[in-house]
């Protein structure tokens, strides 16, 4: 008899609940959906299948490694940790502790271990990491920031339109129901499912209208749509005098726009963009769904200021169908504040360092570089551009220490290699997409720790207390304190971290309130939700809402699920302050340079990257042989055919793999899955301010033979 045990997917952020179905030895045998789950409802996607695949890998990490001679030896976890705290002293003693580099995991489902160890790492002396905003993200990041208090996200249930903008929602998913919603809109007569991408897609295939603009242009037709709007009148005007600052700068600046040649550009005719004007107009609701399509092309800041600037125009934000704002659960991290790069003065988010210019911030020479780097639960080096290069530099640095449950292509590079628990053996807060419906959800450990490996934040903690960082007496005197008045102890907590007093409190947290339940990260789900109940509960007392907080996370550690928007008015987030559309560098972002999107050099455009449905990142591969995708005209042209073996050349390097024909992409453009191969070929100049540009890379393809 099969015990069945609730989870989360952890491979994107629609977190769908899943029953894991056991054999008496504690064996995955099966993971199905869960149709009690209150978002997912019994939803999920290939990719939660996969999980099982994943978890029984025969990659796992038995033992702490240490690298001699160029080969992995098992070594004990006392020695493990007595080098590692040793060699970190040794840094930490030279003055040297900002020169350790912290790479933080970068699976959405790691994000309350992502706040832990990012705040464990910042105590060791840590300035600088990586985290899942430098692969992807952070243009949207940065641009919502600009323009709002909290994110916004498209209302997909209400909307009569939804354009989606390079992306491919039927395969990523990374919303709960994401293919029930799309056949939603796409079986309603009354309702518009509009895609803007270069290639055909899953999403693209049930689409009422493909706009099929040419690659990297996507800066060029937003812009050209936005005029038409503003010189047409076919503006929300009532919104704009009411909600709108500066708006007349914009008119200006699209009154003088060469709109037939942004469309050329665009390879686009004007009755397509007439025909989309006339559902935006029309439409009651209209949303926006963008994708890493744009995060990992050309101008992707520009795109996402152009969306935003789209949102306004036609009234559709803090409206019913459109975009919506939406409640912030996790806050941003502030121990990782830097706004420049360690090595090159390039701009960053705060700390967060891009993998596009990771490889030449960790080593200059002697002199200008990082000590030690510290690697937890990501791959860059399957994930950064010029990955040869990365590998090259990581070979340069002192000390480098990857924590992971399975064997990576970054793993083979440590200097030691310590086992970790798996997702399905912690404990962790689910507050993605579920938060957006108002829950918060724990997900308990389905399978036992294994003897072999720790948790992540447990190997910080015990390197903190080896240096002297972490006083274990000075733990038993706040422990004791927190018996004596556990209220006060909290209510004190909070004043001295918002006075900037202590920067250590979810260590603190998990010492003293940690010890009240099954596992200390709850604990952080106590504070997480008590700062959302500070921020949307202006009225009541902070000692109020430490009680009431007490009771929501009692319920979440005995049932797993808590919903925390059922005393809040949701009317909180809306906001009565004029949006100012021309912040310091809008002028900077309006100007576009058709030299990006052509090479003098390289006849092709490489995108490169996409998403499978039987794959998802580095964590669960496709066992096909790499390729890359031709057109079919071009493939005549150039004399290949299916299967040939071809040499893909960038700037970067030449490789050989298989090709694939495929009447679904552009003339000129060239498409590849997620591959281990892929970021030889990516280089750190195909860059856009921060995020890498996988979407689009020069390239040249050429036969090499026929099979």
């Amino acid at each position: 008899m099969a015990t069945i045990k609730k989870s989360f997917c952890y491979l994107c952020l629609a977190d769908c609940g899943i029953n894991v179905s056991l054999d008496k030895q504690d064996q995955i045998i099966k993971i199905t959906s869960d149709f009690n789950d209150p978002v997912s409802q019994g939803y999920i996607c290939e990719k939660a299948q996969k999980l099982k695949e994943h978890q029984t890998s025969e990659d796992r990490i038995i033992s702490p490694l240490k690298k001699i001679n160029g080969n992995f030896v098992e070594i004990t976890w006392e020695q493990a940790l007595d080098e590692i705290s040793q060699k970190l002293k040794d840094i930490i003693m030279l003055g040297k502790a900002d020169r350790i580099f912290y790479m933080a995991p970068t699976v959405a489902m790691n994000e309350i271990a992502k706040l832990t160890n990012k705040e464990l790492m910042a105590t060791l002396g840590a300035r600088y990491c990586t985290d899942i905003f430098s692969a992807e993200r952070m243009h949207k990041h940065v641009i919502d920031s600009m323009f709002y208090s909290q994110k916004i996200d498209p209302d997909r249930k209400n909307c009569q339109t939804l354009i989606v903008i390079g992306k491919n929602p039927w395969v990523t998913n990374q919303h709960a129901k994401a293919r029930k919603l799309l056949n939603d809109i796409k079986n309603d007569p009354n309702r518009n499912l509009i895609v803007i991408d270069p290639c055909t897609t899953e999403t693209s295939m049930i689409a009422d209208i493909h706009i099929k603009i040419k690659p990297g242009t996507d800066a060029w037709f937003l812009s050209a749509l936005i005029a038409i709007l503003i010189n047409d009148g076919f503006i929300d005007q009532n919104y704009v005098d009411q909600n709108l600052e500066n708006y007349h700068v914009l008119q200006d600046h699209f009154s003088k726009l060469d709109i037939d040649n942004y469309l050329m550009i665009c390879g686009i005719d004007r009755s397509v963009i007439d025909q989309l004007i006339s559902i935006i107009v029309n439409s009651d609701g209209l949303a926006f769904d963008p994708g890493n399509g744009i995060d990992h092309s050309v101008y992707p800041y520009s795109v996402f200021y152009l969306l935003n600037l789209l949102i306004h125009i036609t009234g559709n934000y803090q409206k019913q169908g459109g975009m919506i704002p939406i409640f912030g659960f996790l806050p941003d991290d502030d121990h990782f504040t830097q706004t420049k790069s360690p090595l090159t003065n390039q701009m960053q988010l705060r700390g967060v360092t891009s993998f596009s210019i990771l490889s030449e911030n960790l080593y200059i020479d002697d002199q200008n570089k990082f000590n030690a780097v510290i690697i937890d639960s990501t791959n860059p080096a399957v994930r950064v551009p010029n990955r040869n290069t990365f590998k090259k530099q990581l070979a340069k640095i002192d000390l480098v220490v990857a924590l992971d449950s399975f064997h990576t292509e970054t793993t083979r590079l440590a200097d030691y290699v310590l086992p970790i628990t798996t997702f399905f053996e912690n404990y962790e807060l689910v507050g993605n997409d579920n938060f957006n419906y108002g829950h918060v959800q724990l997900s308990r450990p389905i399978l036992a720790k294994p003897s072999f490996a720790k948790h992540s934040r447990e190997i910080y903690e015990e390197l903190l207390i080896r240096l002297g960082i972490i006083d274990n007496s000075q733990d038993n005197n706040r422990y004791e304190e927190y018996l004596k008045d556990s209220n006060k102890f909290l209510l004190d907590l909070y004043e001295k971290t918002k006075a900037g007093q202590i920067r250590n409190n979810l260590y603190i947290l998990r010492k003293t309130l940690g010890t009240k339940y099954a596992d200390p990260i709850i604990a952080m789900a106590w504070w997480y939700v008590f700062l959302f109940n500070i921020r949307y509960s202006p009225n009541t007392t902070v000692s109020n809402l430490i009680d009431y907080t007490h009771e929501q996370i009692d319920q979440l550690a005995s049932t797993s699920i808590v919903h925390v928007l059922k005393n809040i008015d949701t009317q909180i987030l809306r906001t009565d302050k004029k949006i100012n559309l021309t912040p310091g560098y809008s002028k900077t972002l309006l100007k576009l340079n058709q030299s990006r999107i052509h090479s003098d050099k390289f006849l092709f455009r490489l995108m490169c990257g996409y998403r499978q449905k039987e794959t998802f990142n580095g964590l669960v591969r496709s066992n096909d042989p790499p390729y890359v995708e031709i057109n079919i005209d071009d493939a005549k042209e150039l004399g290949i055919f299916e299967g040939s073996i071809v040499t893909l050349t960038t700037e970067n390097e030449s490789i050989d793999l298989q090709a694939r024909i495929n009447q679904n992409i552009q003339s000129k453009t060239l498409r590849m899955p997620n591959s281990p191969i892929l970021n030889i070929l990516t280089a750190d100049s195909n860059v856009d301010y921060i995020n890498p540009q996988y979407k689009y890379v020069f390239a040249d393809i050429k036969l090499r033979k026929n099979i």
